[in-house]
């Protein structure tokens, strides 16, 4: 067989961290427990959707915030002049048999989980499928014929950043202790676009 180079075009790009960006444990657990929650589909969310913003995840914010900059910067190579910012940030509890829904986040640039317990599961689907309107049988599913993917969050405090547009969900959560993670999306600020009539500054 002649020789020919694979190429993976128009990507979906994740930043995942597996590795702690934070330390959880039963003291930060106790007063994520501590916050108001209220019924969602599955599942439930904080009541709050600043809760970066408080004091005890200072340290997540200074965390996510360097994983945001290598995502835009080093990653995407978005200019070093357009910023960002965190727009809404929320905590999710899934007791036992709870999951969350198919969904995404409009309005927001990017979005991003930490997961606060162990082996949390996140699945995402893509919205172009490789032969649109078929569905033909594939012998392995890998980066060049995928349509979902299933990702688990082995540790507590791990961490994934996506585009807001990608689907993602919740499987059912079969654990007697409740799946707990923090969700968060992200704006772009600056000038976002310089190009004639499209230019954009936010």
């Amino acid at each position: 067989m002649s020789k020919f180079d694979l190429f993976t075009i128009f990507p979906k790009t994740l930043c995942i961290s597996q590795e702690p960006g934070v330390e959880v444990d039963d003291e930060l657990i106790s007063k994520i427990n501590e916050y108001e929650f209220s019924r969602n589909e599955g599942n439930e969310t904080s009541v709050r959707f600043d809760v970066l913003e408080d004091e005890t995840f200072d340290e997540l914010r200074d965390h996510l915030t360097r994983q945001l900059n290598h995502y835009f910067h080093d990653i995407l190579k978005v200019p070093e002049q357009v910023g960002f910012r965190f727009v809404t940030s929320w905590l999710n509890r899934t007791e036992r048999g709870g999951y969350h829904h198919w969904h995404n986040h409009p309005n927001a640039f990017v979005s991003g989980i930490v997961n606060f317990t162990e082996a949390n599961t996140v699945e995402f689907s893509s919205s172009n499928t490789v032969f649109p309107g078929w569905m033909p049988d594939y012998e392995e599913v890998n980066i060049h014929n995928a349509e979902n993917l299933k990702m688990v969050m082995q540790k507590p405090g791990s961490s994934v950043i996506f585009p807001s547009s990608l689907m993602h969900s919740v499987p059912a959560h079969h654990e007697k202790t409740p799946r707990l993670s923090l969700s968060f999306n992200v704006m772009l600020t600056g000038p976002v676009c310089t190009r004639g009539v499209n230019t954009l500054t936010i």
